[in-house]
């Protein structure tokens, strides 16, 4: 067994564990089965918006996950570009239910998932095939697109999740799209109880060993925006990261 790898359950373990898979499936089918009946016989503009929040809260909810939420979005009628530290799965869950109508990245294989690949889908997700050496241009291309069409899209510049008590060099894509356009920058932090980050080896693992802890706390900390017209990219990049290393420091604090 490696160090990262959650112990063996007992049997009360298999059960709780067993009890919020059940309740979080549920969330899942009942969401999506909510938003076809929706789709046919009601609807409107903000099916799609509704819809993701439910999505991101029904799954925290599932799950037991108790998060404090510290300032809100800003209200804007321009693109949005909003930026967060990275810990676990579950901060795309975190994204849907606090930011409104979110445009997520992901990898390529989550639109051939059962439910959650339609969903997404529906929600104007961009999936990025990681195994693709032009991944990066890609990725871009499809980010700077999405900003002109006005959306508000959520990034974690880290790149990868890990356990470390600070925030990583954030990569720069995501500025790179938004270069030369009249985007709000949104820097957000994000933290949870000890021993809930993502550091197993496989998504599977990792949805376990959250489903298994008694401490299922959360912090979604959000900060001022800032303006990126005629700044440069590396300086947008620098100050980003620091916002972000603040917030993520006052969410650590709320979960300690």
């Amino acid at each position: 067994m490696k160090a990262d790898d959650p112990a063996p359950l007992d049997d009360d373990g298999r059960i709780a564990v067993a009890l919020r898979a059940s309740r979080v499936a549920v969330g899942l089918l009942s969401t999506a089965g909510r938003y076809e009946l929706e789709r046919v016989l009601r609807p409107h503009a903000r099916l799609e918006a509704d819809t993701k929040k439910r999505l991101g809260r029904a799954i925290l909810a599932s799950i037991g996950m108790d998060v404090t939420v510290e300032g809100s979005m800003p209200t804007s009628h321009r693109p949005r570009l909003v930026v967060a530290n990275h810990r676990s799965a579950l901060d795309i869950a975190m994204m849907l239910a606090f930011v409104d109508d979110p445009v997520m990245l992901s990898r390529g294989d989550l639109a051939n998932w059962p439910v959650l690949g339609r969903l997404a889908k529906q929600g104007h997700t961009l999936f990025v095939d990681r195994d693709d050496r032009a991944n990066g241009a890609k990725a871009v291309r499809a980010m700077r697109r999405s900003l002109t069409r006005n959306r508000t899209l959520c990034v974690f510049p880290e790149g990868t999740t890990h356990a470390e008590p600070h925030v990583r060099p954030f990569i720069g894509g995501a500025f790179v799209a938004a270069h030369g356009m009249d985007v709000e920058l949104v820097p957000v932090g994000i933290a949870y109880a000890k021993g809930l980050e993502f550091v197993q080896p496989s998504m599977g693992l990792h949805l376990r060993n959250v489903m298994r802890k008694s401490d299922l706390r959360a912090a979604f900390v959000v900060g001022a925006p800032r303006a990126t017209h005629g700044r440069k990219t590396a300086e947008l990049i620098r100050e980003a990261h620091a916002d972000v290393s603040a917030l993520f420091e006052r969410a650590s604090s709320i979960v300690r």
